[in-house]
C-alpha cells in the first residue's frame, strides 16, 4: 500500500489478510468491501504519514521467505468416531489443538459469529476450540483485537497454534517478523485451500435463505456428515426449527465455490498452492483414499496430514497415540490445490457481471440453480474438457 491507493485500485494479488491495517500507526487504513464483496485495504490520504509500515509487513512478493519445503511422505489420520462426525475429515485439528490446550496454550482459528460470518476468534477451552471445528468456505475476517490478542500472548510466552489458510498464515507469519516477535512457541497450522469466496455473496446468500424460509438461520454446515463425509452436504437450521438439506437454493452458495466462480482474484494465482508450505503442519482432507487404501478409508473422514518443520514432527509425534494413522508417498496425493492454483471457472466474467448488476438470486438462478446459463455453462464446459483431453492425447 501507498498514499493514494484506494479500494477502487486495489492490487490483484492482495490477499486481504489485513495485516497492513494492523500494523498502521496512523489507523490510515481500513478494510473495505470492493464491488465483488472482499476486503481490501483503503488508504484515509490525510492520515497518512508516508511511514510505509504497510508495505514492509505485506507478505506480496515474499513468499517465498515464508515457506517450508513439505516431506516426501504425508498422513493419513483418522480420530475417535465421535470426534470425526463434528469434524469436516478425520479430526486431526482437535488432536492438534488438544496438545496445545494441555500446554496451556491458545488455539486462534475460525468460528461463526452471532449472525454466522466467519471470524477469528481466540480459544483457551476445548468448549471454545470446538467452534473453529468444521469447514467454512467464506473468507473469514481477523479483526484487530484478535491480532492484538495474539501478540499480546506471544509476549507472554504462552504455546499459541494458528490455523487457517495459507494467506492468513503468511500475513500473521510477516507481522510477528516485522515486531522481531519469538515464534518459538507457535505452531502454524495451513489448510490445503481451494479458494475463498466472497464475504458480501455469503451474506446476501443467507438474507435469501431468510428471506425464502421466513426464519433467520442459527446453524449452518457446508460439510453435514449424516450422508457420510464424501462430497458436499449442506444442512441449515432456521430459528422456527426448520432443517432443510441439499436443497438446489441452500447448494447453491457451494456450488458457485466448486465451480470456481465467486473466489477472491488472488485465489487464481496462488503462490502457495504447491508442495512448499507456510505452516509447520497442512492438514485437509484425504480425497481418494479409497483408491490408495480401502482398508484404511470409510466414509466417516480422513485427514491428510503433511509436516512440515521440526515443530510439526513434534507435535506428530505427540498426537500419535491417540489417533489411528498410516503413512504414505506424496506422490499419491491428488489434491489439485498441492499443485497449483484453482482455475478461472468458465463465464467467470459474465457471473460477476450479473452478480454485481442484479444481485445474488439472479447469479444463483442462472449460475448454481437450473437456469437456461447453466446448462449454457455446463455445456461450455464438458466440450473445452473433451478439447483438452483431444489435445492432451499422444499417439
Amino acid at each position: 500500500m501507498a498514499k493514494g491507493d484506494s479500494i477502487n485500485n486495489h492490487p490483484v494479488k492482495c490477499y486481504g489478510c489485513s495485516i497492513c491495517s494492523y500494523i498502521c500507526p496512523k489507523s490510515a487504513i481500513n478494510m473495505k468491501l470492493d464491488m465483488k464483496g472482499f476486503y481490501y485495504p483503503y488508504v484515509i490520504e490525510k492520515k497518512c504519514v508516508g511511514c510505509r509500515l504497510c508495505v514492509s509487513v505485506c507478505p506480496i512478493g515474499r513468499e517465498e521467505t515464508f515457506k517450508n519445503k513439505m516431506a516426501d511422505s504425508c498422513f493419513a489420520i483418522k480420530n475417535d468416531d465421535k470426534t470425526r462426525l463434528l469434524s469436516s475429515s478425520g479430526g486431526v485439528y482437535t488432536a492438534i489443538t488438544d496438545v496445545i490446550l494441555s500446554r496451556g496454550g491458545d488455539c486462534v482459528g475460525v468460528k461463526y459469529d452471532d449472525n454466522l460470518f466467519p471470524t477469528f476468534s481466540v480459544a483457551i477451552k476445548p468448549e471454545q476450540r470446538d467452534q473453529h471445528r468444521g469447514s467454512k468456505y467464506i473468507q473469514p475476517i481477523i479483526y484487530k483485537a484478535i491480532l492484538e490478542e495474539i501478540e499480546k500472548h506471544i509476549k507472554l510466552g504462552k504455546y499459541i497454534v494458528i490455523s487457517g489458510s495459507p494467506c492468513t498464515i503468511v500475513g500473521i507469519k510477516s507481522l510477528i517478523k516485522e515486531k522481531r516477535l519469538n515464534d518459538e512457541k507457535i505452531l502454524f497450522v495451513d489448510i490445503v485451500c481451494h479458494g475463498v469466496p466472497s464475504p458480501k455473496m455469503w451474506r446476501d446468500y443467507l438474507d435469501a435463505l431468510e428471506m425464502k424460509y421466513n426464519s433467520k438461520v442459527i446453524e449452518y454446515s457446508f460439510r453435514d456428515k449424516t450422508k457420510g463425509w464424501r462430497g458436499y452436504h449442506v444442512r441449515v437450521q432456521f430459528e422456527n426449527g426448520l432443517v432443510v438439506e441439499d436443497s438446489n437454493d441452500v447448494n447453491s452458495f457451494v456450488n458457485l465455490f466448486k465451480e470456481n466462480l465467486s473466489l477472491r482474484d488472488s485465489c487464481y494465482s496462488c503462490p502457495y498452492a504447491s508442495m512448499s508450505r507456510c505452516g509447520d503442519i497442512t492438514i485437509g482432507d484425504f480425497w481418494g483414499i479409497e483408491n490408495i487404501d480401502g482398508e484404511f478409508s470409510d466414509n466417516t473422514g480422513v485427514s491428510m496430514v503433511f509436516v512440515n518443520s521440526t515443530k510439526g514432527i513434534d507435535i506428530l509425534n505427540t498426537i500419535k497415540p491417540r489417533v489411528k494413522y498410516k503413512s504414505y508417498s506424496s506422490r499419491v496425493i491428488i489434491q489439485h490445490n498441492l499443485h497449483k492454483p484453482t482455475e478461472h471457472g468458465l463465464d467467470n466474467k459474465h457471473f460477476w457481471r450479473i452478480y454485481k448488476k442484479n444481485g445474488y438470486l439472479a447469479a444463483m438462478n442462472r449460475f448454481a440453480k437450473g437456469g437456461k446459463l447453466f446448462f449454457l455453462y455446463y455445456y461450455k464446459k464438458a466440450i473445452i474438457i473433451r478439447l483438452k483431453k483431444l489435445k492432451d492425447r499422444t499417439f
